[in-house]
């Protein structure tokens, strides 16, 4: 059995062999160059980036392994910056395909996201999560919408223009969006063009009108918004969280009583017999 302790920047390989009595220590062999490429591929990824560029240093054959694993995460803590140029080398020396793609930071990268979303567009991301903590939201270039491999979406801060040619995510089951603003297309025809969709949840948004969830296969659904109504075609509908927040006091003075309708919510509601 290999037990491989990594502890930066010192990494000890330890042989253990289960048919002897006793702990066997070799200091010759190099077990860390000869470990299977899956073994290195999930070691990898549990490791911030920087440590998995700094892994390039071991040996020869882990050189150049980081370049092509399918998953970065790019996250700093509280509120340390995350270098657009450190982003850049990363996606820039990358080979393969980019898989899962995570982003949080809070500077502003509207100078940057362009080009972070042609090389993604490119790699078959499946995965997207771009999360911007900042005051300022960042656009979100239409090179997103050629993503058409994407199974989750997840993004906080940002601004979204849908181009015309847009015609859904096909493939995408889970999809978050927080602090976010929608333009080109409703919020309700958004979420329609991902028949696929089980996971959904929207917060920290403002929707005039009534808010229309059309998704056969949604089975969670976490709303926490500003909505005047809301009409759920949710078959299939496990659990779910519906809260209307609103301080804005202009948007209270509209209400679905004085317009002369009647709120969907009970009804939508009652209807789901496996929530």
């Amino acid at each position: 059995m290999l037990i491989l302790l990594l502890n930066d920047p010192f990494i000890l390989v330890i042989f253990f062999d289960i048919g002897c009595n006793s702990l066997k220590l070799s200091m010759d062999a190099d077990y860390i160059s000869d470990l299977p490429a899956d073994l290195k591929e999930k070691i990898l990824v549990k490791l911030p980036i920087k440590e998995v560029a700094r892994t390039s240093i071991l040996s020869s054959k882990w050189k150049d392994s980081w370049k092509s694993i399918p998953s970065l995460v790019l996250e700093r803590k509280d509120r340390e910056p995350m270098p657009v140029k450190l982003v850049d080398n990363v996606l820039m020396v990358h080979r393969g395909p980019i898989l899962e793609f995570k982003l949080s930071t809070y500077d502003n990268c509207n100078e940057a996201i362009g080009r972070w979303m042609l090389i993604l567009s490119t790699n078959g991301i499946r995965d997207l999560q771009l999360r911007f903590w900042g005051y300022q939201r960042c656009n979100i270039p239409s090179d997103l919408f050629s993503c058409l491999a994407l199974e989750r979406l997840d993004f906080s801060g940002c601004t979204i223009d849908v181009p015309q040619f847009f015609q859904g995510f096909k493939l995408l089951r889970t999809l978050w969006l927080s602090r976010f603003d929608l333009s080109g297309i409703n919020l309700g025809n958004f979420i329609s063009s991902c028949p696929l969709l089980e996971n959904l949840a929207l917060s920290n948004f403002v929707q005039p009108g009534c808010l229309h969830i059309l998704a056969p296969n949604l089975r969670k659904l976490h709303i926490w918004g500003e909505f005047h109504d809301l009409c759920l075609q949710t078959p299939k509908l496990a659990s779910g969280c519906i809260c209307l927040s609103s301080n804005n006091r202009d948007y209270q003075k509209f209400s679905v009583a004085k317009s002369g309708n009647e709120s969907n919510i009970s009804s939508a509601l009652g209807c789901l017999h496996n929530i």
